[in-house]
Protein backbone atom coordinates (compact mmCIF):
# COMPACT_ATOMS: atom_id res chain seq x y z
CA UNK A 1 0.00 0.00 0.00
CA UNK A 2 1.51 3.42 -0.99
CA UNK A 3 0.67 6.59 0.83
CA UNK A 4 -0.02 8.58 -2.19
CA UNK A 5 -0.55 12.02 0.19
CA UNK A 6 3.53 11.79 -0.32
CA UNK A 7 4.16 10.61 -3.50
CA UNK A 8 2.77 11.18 -7.21
CA UNK A 9 -0.26 9.26 -8.58
CA UNK A 10 -2.13 10.13 -11.53
CA UNK A 11 -5.51 9.37 -9.78
CA UNK A 12 -5.31 10.86 -6.31
CA UNK A 13 -7.48 13.85 -5.35
CA UNK A 14 -7.35 15.26 -1.73
CA UNK A 15 -10.66 14.92 0.00
CA UNK A 16 -12.41 18.46 0.04
CA UNK A 17 -15.74 17.31 1.00
CA UNK A 18 -17.52 17.52 4.57
CA UNK A 19 -17.08 13.78 6.71
CA UNK A 20 -20.73 12.83 5.74
CA UNK A 21 -19.92 13.32 1.76
CA UNK A 22 -16.39 11.86 1.71
CA UNK A 23 -17.56 8.24 1.22
CA UNK A 24 -19.82 9.37 -2.07
CA UNK A 25 -16.60 11.22 -3.59
CA UNK A 26 -14.37 8.51 -3.07
CA UNK A 27 -16.90 6.43 -4.67
CA UNK A 28 -17.09 8.69 -7.78
CA UNK A 29 -13.15 9.67 -7.91
CA UNK A 30 -12.56 5.27 -7.59
CA UNK A 31 -15.38 4.70 -10.22
CA UNK A 32 -13.68 7.61 -12.44
CA UNK A 33 -10.41 6.14 -12.68
CA UNK A 34 -11.76 2.95 -13.26
CA UNK A 35 -13.33 3.98 -16.50
CA UNK A 36 -10.47 5.87 -17.65
CA UNK A 37 -8.20 3.23 -17.31
CA UNK A 38 -10.50 0.94 -19.24
CA UNK A 39 -10.37 3.85 -21.68
CA UNK A 40 -6.64 3.99 -21.69
CA UNK A 41 -5.72 0.56 -21.91
CA UNK A 42 -7.72 -0.89 -24.05
CA UNK A 43 -5.45 -3.89 -24.74
CA UNK A 44 -5.72 -4.72 -20.96
CA UNK A 45 -10.18 -4.41 -20.98
CA UNK A 46 -10.36 -6.65 -23.91
CA UNK A 47 -8.05 -9.30 -21.72
CA UNK A 48 -10.00 -8.28 -18.29
CA UNK A 49 -14.02 -8.80 -20.23
CA UNK A 50 -13.07 -12.32 -21.39
CA UNK A 51 -11.71 -13.30 -18.41
CA UNK A 52 -14.40 -11.73 -15.74
CA UNK A 53 -17.43 -12.17 -18.45
CA UNK A 54 -16.30 -15.17 -21.32
CA UNK A 55 -16.82 -13.02 -23.77
CA UNK A 56 -14.18 -11.24 -26.69
CA UNK A 57 -14.79 -7.40 -27.49
CA UNK A 58 -14.41 -6.41 -30.53
CA UNK A 59 -11.37 -4.16 -31.79
CA UNK A 60 -12.93 -1.27 -31.54
CA UNK A 61 -15.25 -0.28 -29.05
CA UNK A 62 -16.64 2.56 -26.84
CA UNK A 63 -16.80 3.40 -23.08
CA UNK A 64 -18.89 6.42 -22.08
CA UNK A 65 -19.41 7.70 -18.78
CA UNK A 66 -22.84 7.63 -16.84
CA UNK A 67 -25.55 5.95 -19.23
CA UNK A 68 -29.03 7.63 -19.78
CA UNK A 69 -32.00 5.75 -20.10
CA UNK A 70 -32.81 7.17 -23.92
CA UNK A 71 -30.19 4.81 -24.69
CA UNK A 72 -32.40 1.79 -24.27
CA UNK A 73 -33.54 0.79 -27.47
CA UNK A 74 -29.77 0.60 -28.31
CA UNK A 75 -28.51 -1.80 -25.88
CA UNK A 76 -31.42 -4.15 -26.41
CA UNK A 77 -30.11 -4.58 -29.92
CA UNK A 78 -26.87 -6.44 -29.01
CA UNK A 79 -26.58 -10.12 -28.63
CA UNK A 80 -24.94 -9.55 -25.34
CA UNK A 81 -26.36 -7.38 -22.63
CA UNK A 82 -24.63 -7.90 -19.38
CA UNK A 83 -24.67 -5.60 -16.15
CA UNK A 84 -21.22 -5.94 -14.44
CA UNK A 85 -21.80 -4.65 -10.63
CA UNK A 86 -18.49 -4.09 -8.63
CA UNK A 87 -18.81 -3.75 -5.18
CA UNK A 88 -16.89 -4.00 -1.86
CA UNK A 89 -16.18 -7.25 -0.21
CA UNK A 90 -17.86 -6.71 2.55
CA UNK A 91 -20.24 -3.64 4.07
CA UNK A 92 -17.42 -1.03 5.06
CA UNK A 93 -19.64 0.39 7.30
CA UNK A 94 -19.70 -2.67 9.58
CA UNK A 95 -16.17 -2.90 9.55
CA UNK A 96 -14.92 0.98 9.53
CA UNK A 97 -18.35 2.75 10.84
CA UNK A 98 -18.10 4.85 8.34
CA UNK A 99 -21.67 5.77 6.58
CA UNK A 100 -22.37 5.44 2.90
CA UNK A 101 -25.06 7.71 1.67
CA UNK A 102 -28.20 6.07 1.29
CA UNK A 103 -29.45 7.53 -1.64
CA UNK A 104 -29.73 5.55 -4.93
CA UNK A 105 -29.82 6.76 -9.08
CA UNK A 106 -30.93 4.33 -12.04
CA UNK A 107 -28.05 6.27 -13.68
CA UNK A 108 -25.35 3.49 -13.92
CA UNK A 109 -21.85 4.44 -13.84
CA UNK A 110 -20.35 3.64 -17.50
CA UNK A 111 -21.21 1.22 -20.55
CA UNK A 112 -18.39 -0.66 -23.08
CA UNK A 113 -20.10 -0.76 -26.46
CA UNK A 114 -19.06 -2.98 -29.21
CA UNK A 115 -21.09 -4.27 -32.22
CA UNK A 116 -22.27 -7.27 -30.32
CA UNK A 117 -22.49 -6.35 -26.86
CA UNK A 118 -23.46 -3.88 -24.28
CA UNK A 119 -21.83 -3.79 -20.47
CA UNK A 120 -23.33 -1.85 -17.88
CA UNK A 121 -20.96 -0.72 -15.17
CA UNK A 122 -21.79 0.49 -11.63
CA UNK A 123 -19.48 -0.04 -8.90
CA UNK A 124 -19.81 0.69 -5.09
CA UNK A 125 -16.96 1.44 -2.68
CA UNK A 126 -18.89 1.65 0.91
CA UNK A 127 -21.64 -1.18 0.43
CA UNK A 128 -21.74 -4.60 -0.58
CA UNK A 129 -24.30 -6.30 -4.02
CA UNK A 130 -27.56 -4.50 -4.03
CA UNK A 131 -29.97 -6.72 -5.50
CA UNK A 132 -32.46 -4.29 -5.86
CA UNK A 133 -30.61 -1.90 -7.46
CA UNK A 134 -28.75 -4.48 -10.12
CA UNK A 135 -33.02 -5.67 -10.68
CA UNK A 136 -33.67 -1.84 -11.44
CA UNK A 137 -30.88 -1.76 -14.23
CA UNK A 138 -32.41 -5.18 -15.79
CA UNK A 139 -35.59 -3.79 -15.94
CA UNK A 140 -34.86 -0.33 -17.37
CA UNK A 141 -32.31 -0.98 -19.97
CA UNK A 142 -32.75 -4.57 -20.98
CA UNK A 143 -36.00 -5.32 -20.16
CA UNK A 144 -35.12 -7.70 -17.56
CA UNK A 145 -32.91 -9.60 -20.48
CA UNK A 146 -29.60 -9.34 -18.78
CA UNK A 147 -27.26 -11.58 -17.82
CA UNK A 148 -25.77 -9.97 -14.19
CA UNK A 149 -22.05 -10.27 -13.18
CA UNK A 150 -21.06 -9.31 -9.60
CA UNK A 151 -17.51 -8.93 -8.34
CA UNK A 152 -15.12 -7.15 -5.68
CA UNK A 153 -12.60 -4.41 -6.01
CA UNK A 154 -10.68 -7.09 -4.50
CA UNK A 155 -10.80 -9.86 -7.44
CA UNK A 156 -10.71 -6.93 -9.87
CA UNK A 157 -7.58 -5.67 -8.29
CA UNK A 158 -6.03 -8.85 -8.60
CA UNK A 159 -7.47 -10.00 -12.02
CA UNK A 160 -6.30 -6.67 -13.25
CA UNK A 161 -2.81 -7.56 -11.42
CA UNK A 162 -2.70 -11.17 -13.03
CA UNK A 163 -3.36 -9.69 -16.63
CA UNK A 164 0.63 -7.74 -15.68
CA UNK A 165 0.09 -4.86 -18.50
CA UNK A 166 3.14 -2.18 -18.22
CA UNK A 167 0.43 0.52 -19.19
CA UNK A 168 1.67 3.49 -16.86
CA UNK A 169 -1.90 4.50 -16.19
CA UNK A 170 -2.97 0.65 -15.58
CA UNK A 171 -0.22 0.50 -12.59
CA UNK A 172 -1.18 3.57 -11.32
CA UNK A 173 -5.02 2.28 -11.29
CA UNK A 174 -3.77 -0.47 -9.13
CA UNK A 175 -1.26 1.89 -7.11
CA UNK A 176 -4.42 3.65 -6.45
CA UNK A 177 -6.16 0.68 -5.49
CA UNK A 178 -4.12 -0.23 -3.27
CA UNK A 179 -3.70 3.37 -1.76
CA UNK A 180 -7.58 3.59 -1.12
CA UNK A 181 -8.26 0.18 0.79
CA UNK A 182 -9.82 -1.64 -1.83
CA UNK A 183 -7.39 -3.99 -3.09
CA UNK A 184 -7.93 -6.66 -0.32
CA UNK A 185 -5.17 -8.59 1.19
CA UNK A 186 -2.09 -8.83 -1.03
CA UNK A 187 -0.20 -11.92 0.63
CA UNK A 188 2.94 -11.23 2.49
CA UNK A 189 6.19 -10.42 -0.24
CA UNK A 190 8.87 -11.05 2.41
CA UNK A 191 8.34 -14.84 1.60
CA UNK A 192 8.99 -14.01 -2.46
CA UNK A 193 12.63 -14.67 -3.04
CA UNK A 194 14.87 -11.70 -2.48
CA UNK A 195 12.36 -9.78 -1.07
CA UNK A 196 13.58 -7.12 1.37
CA UNK A 197 12.58 -6.51 4.48
CA UNK A 198 10.67 -3.18 4.74
CA UNK A 199 9.02 -2.35 8.20
CA UNK A 200 6.63 0.36 6.62
CA UNK A 201 5.12 -2.44 3.96
CA UNK A 202 4.96 -4.52 6.96
CA UNK A 203 2.49 -1.83 8.39
CA UNK A 204 0.55 -1.65 5.58
CA UNK A 205 0.31 -5.37 5.62
CA UNK A 206 -0.66 -5.10 8.52
CA UNK A 207 -3.38 -2.79 8.35
CA UNK A 208 -4.86 -4.69 5.05
CA UNK A 209 -5.11 -7.82 7.24
CA UNK A 210 -6.63 -6.45 9.89
CA UNK A 211 -9.70 -5.90 8.03
CA UNK A 212 -9.65 -9.36 6.41
CA UNK A 213 -9.69 -10.57 10.01
CA UNK A 214 -12.48 -7.94 11.26
CA UNK A 215 -14.58 -9.11 8.58
CA UNK A 216 -14.16 -12.78 9.58
CA UNK A 217 -14.79 -12.71 12.56
CA UNK A 218 -18.09 -10.44 12.07
CA UNK A 219 -18.85 -13.27 9.39
CA UNK A 220 -18.05 -16.45 10.97
CA UNK A 221 -16.02 -15.94 14.70
CA UNK A 222 -18.28 -13.12 16.40
CA UNK A 223 -16.22 -14.21 19.92
CA UNK A 224 -13.35 -13.31 18.45
CA UNK A 225 -12.55 -9.48 18.29
CA UNK A 226 -9.91 -7.50 16.78
CA UNK A 227 -7.90 -5.12 19.10
CA UNK A 228 -7.50 -2.61 17.02
CA UNK A 229 -4.12 -0.75 18.36
CA UNK A 230 -2.37 2.10 16.85
CA UNK A 231 -0.94 0.62 14.04
CA UNK A 232 2.93 1.89 15.27
CA UNK A 233 4.96 -1.53 14.55
CA UNK A 234 3.60 -4.53 12.56
CA UNK A 235 1.24 -6.72 14.69
CA UNK A 236 -2.04 -6.77 16.61
CA UNK A 237 -4.11 -9.02 18.60
CA UNK A 238 -7.71 -10.13 19.54
CA UNK A 239 -9.47 -12.11 21.84
CA UNK A 240 -12.94 -13.51 23.16
CA UNK A 241 -15.34 -11.07 23.20
CA UNK A 242 -15.80 -11.74 26.98
CA UNK A 243 -12.73 -10.46 27.81
CA UNK A 244 -13.03 -6.71 25.95
CA UNK A 245 -13.84 -4.97 29.16
CA UNK A 246 -10.57 -5.74 30.89
CA UNK A 247 -9.01 -5.26 27.08
CA UNK A 248 -9.77 -2.24 26.52
CA UNK A 249 -9.17 -1.41 30.32
CA UNK A 250 -5.46 -2.93 30.61
CA UNK A 251 -4.24 -3.59 26.59
CA UNK A 252 -3.13 -6.98 25.52
CA UNK A 253 -0.45 -7.46 27.66
CA UNK A 254 -3.36 -7.58 30.98
CA UNK A 255 -5.23 -10.69 28.95
CA UNK A 256 -4.69 -13.58 27.36
CA UNK A 257 -4.92 -13.30 23.71
CA UNK A 258 -3.60 -14.43 20.22
CA UNK A 259 -2.35 -12.21 17.93
CA UNK A 260 -0.11 -12.13 14.84
CA UNK A 261 2.79 -9.99 13.30
CA UNK A 262 5.54 -9.53 11.19
CA UNK A 263 9.54 -9.46 12.20
CA UNK A 264 12.73 -9.06 9.77
CA UNK A 265 12.53 -13.35 9.83
CA UNK A 266 9.51 -14.55 9.94
CA UNK A 267 5.46 -14.11 10.16
CA UNK A 268 3.85 -15.65 13.59
CA UNK A 269 0.60 -15.96 15.26
CA UNK A 270 0.43 -16.86 18.64
CA UNK A 271 -1.36 -17.49 22.08
CA UNK A 272 0.08 -15.50 24.98
CA UNK A 273 -0.48 -15.54 28.72
CA UNK A 274 1.03 -14.22 31.97
CA UNK A 275 2.26 -16.75 33.74
CA UNK A 276 1.04 -15.93 37.09
CA UNK A 277 -2.50 -16.03 36.09
CA UNK A 278 -2.10 -19.44 34.27
CA UNK A 279 0.95 -21.30 34.96
CA UNK A 280 -0.13 -21.88 39.02
CA UNK A 281 -3.21 -23.67 37.60
CA UNK A 282 -1.81 -25.80 35.05
CA UNK A 283 1.01 -26.88 37.22
CA UNK A 284 -0.88 -27.33 40.58
CA UNK A 285 -3.79 -30.01 38.81
CA UNK A 286 -3.16 -33.43 37.80
CA UNK A 287 -6.03 -32.85 35.50
CA UNK A 288 -5.66 -29.74 33.78
CA UNK A 289 -2.21 -30.52 33.25
CA UNK A 290 -3.42 -33.92 30.82
CA UNK A 291 -5.55 -31.51 29.05
CA UNK A 292 -2.93 -29.12 28.56
CA UNK A 293 0.28 -31.34 27.35
CA UNK A 294 -2.26 -33.04 24.96
CA UNK A 295 -2.75 -29.71 22.85
CA UNK A 296 1.30 -29.26 23.73
CA UNK A 297 2.01 -32.85 22.17
CA UNK A 298 -0.13 -31.83 19.15
CA UNK A 299 1.53 -28.77 18.20
CA UNK A 300 4.77 -30.41 18.72
CA UNK A 301 4.33 -32.56 15.72
CA UNK A 302 4.49 -29.24 13.66
CA UNK A 303 8.10 -28.03 13.27
CA UNK A 304 6.55 -24.64 12.86
CA UNK A 305 5.76 -24.32 16.11
CA UNK A 306 7.35 -22.78 19.39
CA UNK A 307 7.57 -22.25 22.99
CA UNK A 308 8.38 -18.52 23.64
CA UNK A 309 9.09 -17.05 27.36
CA UNK A 310 9.61 -13.63 27.39
CA UNK A 311 10.22 -10.58 30.07
CA UNK A 312 9.76 -6.74 28.94
CA UNK A 313 11.40 -4.11 30.86
CA UNK A 314 10.67 -0.84 30.25
CA UNK A 315 13.36 1.57 30.16
CA UNK A 316 13.84 5.32 31.76
CA UNK A 317 14.81 7.26 28.30
CA UNK A 318 17.24 9.64 30.12
CA UNK A 319 17.73 11.20 26.64
CA UNK A 320 15.82 13.78 24.76
CA UNK A 321 16.15 15.04 21.95
CA UNK A 322 13.71 18.83 20.89
CA UNK A 323 11.61 17.37 23.64
CA UNK A 324 11.14 14.13 22.79
CA UNK A 325 12.43 10.64 24.98
CA UNK A 326 14.90 9.17 22.02
CA UNK A 327 15.52 5.13 22.49
CA UNK A 328 13.45 1.95 22.62
CA UNK A 329 11.38 1.95 25.06
CA UNK A 330 11.51 -1.56 26.48
CA UNK A 331 14.81 -4.16 26.67
CA UNK A 332 13.34 -7.76 26.14
CA UNK A 333 14.72 -11.20 26.60
CA UNK A 334 13.21 -13.99 25.28
CA UNK A 335 13.65 -17.67 25.29
CA UNK A 336 12.40 -20.19 22.26
CA UNK A 337 12.10 -23.51 22.25
CA UNK A 338 10.99 -25.47 19.02
CA UNK A 339 8.38 -27.88 20.36
CA UNK A 340 9.28 -30.79 17.70
CA UNK A 341 12.41 -31.05 19.24
CA UNK A 342 11.05 -32.88 22.37
CA UNK A 343 11.58 -36.62 21.54
CA UNK A 344 12.99 -37.64 24.60
CA UNK A 345 10.67 -37.98 27.73
CA UNK A 346 9.05 -34.71 26.51
CA UNK A 347 6.44 -34.76 29.09
CA UNK A 348 8.89 -34.72 32.00
CA UNK A 349 11.30 -32.61 30.25
CA UNK A 350 8.36 -29.75 29.99
CA UNK A 351 7.38 -30.24 33.27
CA UNK A 352 10.68 -29.34 34.64
CA UNK A 353 10.97 -26.81 31.95
CA UNK A 354 7.38 -24.61 33.23
CA UNK A 355 8.42 -25.36 36.62
CA UNK A 356 11.72 -23.43 35.99
CA UNK A 357 9.84 -20.99 34.22
CA UNK A 358 7.12 -20.21 37.12
CA UNK A 359 10.23 -19.51 39.78
CA UNK A 360 12.27 -16.68 37.46
CA UNK A 361 11.29 -13.04 36.68
CA UNK A 362 9.71 -14.34 33.14
CA UNK A 363 6.49 -11.84 32.47
CA UNK A 364 4.94 -14.32 29.30
CA UNK A 365 4.37 -17.37 27.92
CA UNK A 366 3.31 -17.83 24.42
CA UNK A 367 2.82 -20.76 21.74
CA UNK A 368 3.75 -19.72 18.74
CA UNK A 369 3.26 -20.86 15.05
CA UNK A 370 6.23 -19.23 13.56
CA UNK A 371 6.72 -19.24 9.15
CA UNK A 372 10.49 -18.01 8.09
CA UNK A 373 10.01 -16.03 5.03
CA UNK A 374 13.25 -18.15 3.56
CA UNK A 375 12.56 -21.19 4.62
CA UNK A 376 13.56 -23.39 1.57
CA UNK A 377 12.59 -26.53 3.51
CA UNK A 378 9.23 -25.65 4.02
CA UNK A 379 7.47 -25.49 1.29
CA UNK A 380 4.20 -24.56 2.38
CA UNK A 381 5.34 -21.18 2.75
CA UNK A 382 4.76 -20.09 -1.09
CA UNK A 383 1.26 -20.12 -0.04
CA UNK A 384 1.72 -16.78 2.27
CA UNK A 385 2.73 -14.76 -1.39
CA UNK A 386 -0.65 -14.98 -2.50
CA UNK A 387 -3.11 -12.71 -0.70
CA UNK A 388 -6.06 -15.38 -1.10
CA UNK A 389 -4.12 -18.52 -0.36
CA UNK A 390 -2.15 -16.49 2.90
CA UNK A 391 -5.42 -15.84 4.17
CA UNK A 392 -6.67 -19.12 4.02
CA UNK A 393 -3.86 -20.60 5.95
CA UNK A 394 -3.40 -17.55 8.19
CA UNK A 395 -7.08 -18.52 9.44
CA UNK A 396 -6.57 -22.22 9.36
CA UNK A 397 -3.11 -21.27 11.88
CA UNK A 398 -5.91 -19.16 14.08
CA UNK A 399 -8.31 -22.16 14.09
CA UNK A 400 -5.94 -24.65 14.93
CA UNK A 401 -5.18 -22.30 17.81
CA UNK A 402 -8.11 -21.50 19.08
CA UNK A 403 -8.89 -24.46 21.00
CA UNK A 404 -5.81 -24.07 22.90
CA UNK A 405 -6.83 -20.56 23.38
CA UNK A 406 -9.98 -20.74 25.07
CA UNK A 407 -8.37 -23.72 26.98
CA UNK A 408 -6.07 -20.81 28.39
CA UNK A 409 -8.72 -18.50 29.05
CA UNK A 410 -10.75 -20.87 30.65
CA UNK A 411 -7.19 -21.31 33.18
CA UNK A 412 -7.52 -17.98 33.41
CA UNK A 413 -10.87 -17.42 34.64
CA UNK A 414 -10.68 -20.22 37.01
CA UNK A 415 -7.59 -18.98 38.66
CA UNK A 416 -9.13 -15.10 38.42
CA UNK A 417 -12.25 -16.83 40.38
Amino acid sequence: MIKLKNSLNLFWREPISQKTERIKEKENNVTHAFLVTLNQDKKMAQKLITKLLRIKLAKTFEIDFQVSETRRSELLKKKNRIILFVNSEYNLSEVTGENSDKKQKDIPDGLILDKNAAILIETKVNASKSKAQINRYNNKFFSNCSKINCLTWQKLYSTIAEINSDDFVTQQFLRYLEAVGLSGFRGIPFFRKNFEWNLKEAEDITKELCIELKKWFIDSHKDLVLGERPKAGAWDYFYLKKLEYNAKKLGAQGIPHMSFGFNSEAFDVMVTFNKKTVLKKILGSKSVWKDFFEHISRFSKDSNTYLMVSHYKMLAHKKEYKGHRQGPKYSDFKIELQLSRLNKNPEEYFKNLLNLIAKEQMKEIAIIKKFYYQDSFDKEIMKFVDGENALKKIKSTINELEPYYKFIVEMNENDTN
